[in-house]
């Protein structure tokens, strides 16, 4: 019971009653002219009530279910009485009548929302969208599921507090986004919803998910910018489906697709491609559902002290690595020539396309942290043919690299590879893919010559 939020209405009065004595055991505010206990019909008759309205409260108790409410007029005003039972004490409201609609907006809303973020929570959402699309005559809606790309690192490395700061700041960003026709709504722990109605061709569709994407990418938390990437499906009333169901069902397998691309993309559902999609929902590597990328770092430095100074010795660090990550190879170039330390299938030795590249003229692309990061090798047709012949030879379709380097000189490169499907790389990925690297090769080149 919030007293403070009653009392904030002019000319309210919280009751605290016995039905059975027809007594009025205190009041909030405390009228000094009345000496409690009173009875009920002695206290209200001091509100200057009419006797009607005065034996309108006393039946009022006489109903089986005292969850009711009724209005009684007192000096000219019409109030609204409401009955209350809490912790076994009885109590009476005594509110304006003008005040009800604003206190069941406020109780209605409140029962909507999602308790962090103060957005739409699953069933709400759900209820809001079917109801524009039975009642309201919709002509066109599109639905957004938003996955946040690896939340459970962020929990994992920054702690659950900071973890709750990220989705408010995700939830307000999406606000931000959706204006007058739009609605968002949360899901799930890092997943959202964005429902928008007004009508959109395909173009105006890909570009929200853009605009998504891009504030989700300029997050501030604490004031401080903290990247966040995710997955977006999307779906559209009415071409994929006449109800919330089958408009989340069609964004979940598009959402799915986006994952298996290698995430931090947007999927418009497309039935001829995405109908009869796969769905595993279990990652592919233990070790991503089991370790923060922090605790497996210090895996990797545990396992790296003390190996012997060999090349097959290392052979167990790239499988971890490339489980991890789900990587489909991992490629060493250094100046002992070029081996795949990591391969999920045989590519026939077509990494041995590497040894085309004049490492020189090459490394001059790793130009931010001696990193080069290809989510398409085909956007380099037109940037140096030569590299993306190079690449197509070695039949990888995306690739984070790394340079490796020895006393200011370059001497190769870890490739880092997917090559069953194009995947798009995160800024956190990349991150951490070069950490490795320089773990790696701080052991592996001095060691395993």
């Amino acid at each position: 019971m919030n007293l403070e939020k009653v009392l904030s209405y002019f000319h309210s009065y919280i009751l605290k009653i016995d039905t059975r004595q027809n007594m009025v055991l205190s009041s909030v505010p405390n009228l000094s002219f009345i000496m409690f206990p009173c009875e009920i019909k002695e206290f209200i008759s001091s509100l200057d009530a009419p006797n009607d309205e005065v034996d309108k409260i006393r039946d009022f108790f006489t109903w089986e279910d005292k969850t009711g409410g009724l209005n009684i007029e007192i000096k000219k005003h019409q109030y609204s009485v409401e009955y209350a039972k809490i912790d076994g004490d009885e109590y009476l409201y005594i509110f304006l009548a003008d005040q009800l609609a604003t206190r069941l907006s406020e109780k209605l809303q409140a029962n909507q929302l999602d308790p962090l973020t103060s957005i739409l929570h699953k069933n709400a959402i759900k209820h809001y969208v079917d109801n524009k699309i039975q009642f309201e005559k919709l002509k066109f809606g599109a639905l957004y599921m938003i996955d946040v790309d690896f939340f459970k690192n962020i929990n994992d490395n920054y702690g659950h507090i900071f973890g709750d700061k990220v989705i408010v700041a995700i939830a307000n960003a999406l606000k931000g986004i959706a204006g007058v026709k739009a609605k968002v709504g949360r899901v799930g722990g890092d997943e959202f919803v964005l429902f928008v109605e007004h009508k959109m061709d395909r173009d105006g569709i890909k570009n929200i998910a853009r605009l998504i994407r891009y504030v989700l990418d300029n997050i501030k938390i604490e004031g401080e910018h903290f990247s966040i990437t995710a997955t977006i499906g999307i779906s559209c009333f009415p071409k994929d489906g006449t109800s919330y169901d089958a408009l989340y069902n069609c964004c979940d397998k598009a959402l799915y697709r986006g994952k298996q691309k290698g995430r931090d993309c947007h999927i418009i559902y497309d039935p001829a491609m995405h109908e009869n999609i796969d769905k595993v929902r279990e990652s592919t590597s233990t070790m991503v559902t089991k370790l923060s990328i922090a605790t497996f770092l210090n895996h990797m430095v545990r396992q790296l002290i003390g190996l012997k100074p060999s090349k097959e010795s290392y052979l167990p660090i790239f499988k971890e690595v490339a489980e991890f990550f789900q990587l489909d190879r991992i490629v060493c170039l250094d100046e002992f020539g070029c081996m795949a330390p990591y391969e999920k299938e045989d590519t026939k030795e077509s990494y041995k396309a590497y040894l085309d590249f004049d490492l020189q003229e090459y490394s001059e692309y790793f130009v931010v942290d001696h990193m080069l990061a290809i989510n398409d090798i085909r956007t380099w047709q037109n940037q140096d043919v030569h590299v993306f012949e190079v690449l197509e030879k070695a039949k990888v379709q995306s690739t984070v690299q790394v340079l490796l380097m020895r006393e200011e000189k370059v001497t190769g490169f870890l490739s880092f590879e997917s090559i069953q499907s194009r995947r798009v790389w995160q800024a956190a990925e990349i991150n951490y893919l070069i950490i490795i690297s320089n773990l790696i090769a701080s052991f592996y080149l001095q060691n395993a010559e």
